[in-house]
């Protein structure tokens, strides 16, 4: 199935491109730079006598290089640190980030590479405390992992990252981690919210968000015309969802009303009301996930978002038999792989890694010869 989905896609690719060559969106380029790219050596770029000329190949050549030392040659600073970065990040090596001369461009080479590899360790690489305790941040945040925001020096930094992840996982008690009382109100405002805890309201030290709060928690439509308009929109939505009440839903503006109906839907655990929604996949999905039911993905239209579906409930209740829900074969290999690669054993997991090698290796010839071919 891997290979299949990876053929389309490269298919797709060779159609996009063909139709700019042939409409002539494609720059025309000058010999040295073409036979720079045919032979992946910004040395030859060096027989430019122009600045802009020159720096223009090395601008081209660089996307086809694969060896960091070749970056080397390039005179123009910025270009130079360019060259580093798109290997750098595209091999997933730290150490070449670290030859980058920009701070920023550094920092961006280190979070990405941290963010792919999936380790936050890779962030140490980093020297100045504002670099560091940024990409903690963005690590802390995407792992969902409160103990990183300790690794963040900057008090405001800190402040933070409690204050996102605890908004993200619908905890109060890392909300209240943060020193910044603003944050720490908005943060348990929208865990008191998603998770209908009215009982939260009562951390609110600022009195128009107590008031808010529990008003939208509750379910007294009335209430929430005390509010200004906005506000009162926004209240009227949530105590629509808490109530369970899609008569509420049908009296508010487009967007209020979309996210009110896809609120009831989980409510009422009914996917009936999805379809009041633009994003009526997305919201069964949620319903099927928390009722770890895979027999409601199969009402979902849109084939990945279903797949997909399927599989995380698969995953989560570590039982591949379910990856059989999906009629379509290819579908399910692709579903039984997934799940193979969440709980390998020894085979899989040497059968992955030789897998991987060769499709990152022939993907990347593939896109050097359909980039070449049309320049």
């Amino acid at each position: 199935m891997a290979l299949k989905k990876h053929t389309v896609v490269w298919t797709v690719i060779i159609c996009i491109f063909t139709v700019l060559l042939l409409c002539g969106c494609l720059e025309d380029l000058d010999e040295n730079t073409k036979l720079a790219i045919d032979n992946e050596d910004p040395a030859i770029c060096e027989q430019q006598a122009d600045v802009d000329l020159r720096n223009n190949c090395y601008s081209k050549v660089i996307k086809f290089l694969d060896n960091p030392g070749k970056c080397k040659i390039i005179k123009d600073a910025g270009i130079h640190d360019e060259c580093l970065l798109s290997i750098s990040t595209r091999q997933n090596d730290p150490i070449i980030c670290a030859n980058i001369a920009d701070s920023n461009v550094k920092f961006t080479c280190i979070t990405t590479v941290a963010k792919n590899v999936q380790d936050p360790e890779v962030c140490d690489r980093l020297t100045s405390d504002s670099g560091l305790g940024a990409c903690y941040l963005v690590m802390a945040e995407g792992q969902k992992n409160p103990r990183l925001c300790e690794k963040t020096l900057d008090s405001t930094m800190r402040n933070e990252c409690y204050t996102r992840i605890g908004a993200a996982t619908k905890n109060s008690g890392l909300c209240d981690y943060s020193k910044d009382l603003k944050l720490r109100d908005e943060c348990n405002l929208a865990v008191a919210l998603e998770a209908r805890r009215p009982e939260l309201c009562s951390k609110m030290t600022d009195k128009s968000k107590l008031d808010f709060c529990q008003k939208a928690t509750g379910k007294d439509e009335g209430a929430c015309n005390k509010l200004d308009y906005v506000e009162a929109e926004r209240c009227k939505m949530y105590v629509g969802i808490n109530s369970g009440n899609p008569e509420i839903c049908e009296k508010l503006s487009q967007n209020e009303r979309e996210k009110c109906y896809e609120g009831v839907a989980q409510t009422r655990v009914n996917e009936l009301y999805c379809s009041k929604s633009k994003s009526s996949d997305e919201c069964i999905k949620k319903i099927a996930v928390n009722t770890k039911n895979p027999d409601k993905c199969l009402k979902i239209i849109y084939t990945q978002q279903k797949s997909e579906c399927v599989e995380e409930i698969a995953i989560a209740q570590k039982d591949r038999k379910i990856c059989e829900k999906l009629g379509d074969e290819d579908e399910r290999e692709d579903c039984m792989e997934r799940y193979a690669r969440q709980y390998p054993g020894i085979i899989d997991r040497a059968r992955f890694f030789a897998k991987d090698k060769i499709e990152a290796t022939m993907g990347r010839q593939i896109e050097k010869a359909i980039m070449k071919s049309l320049m």
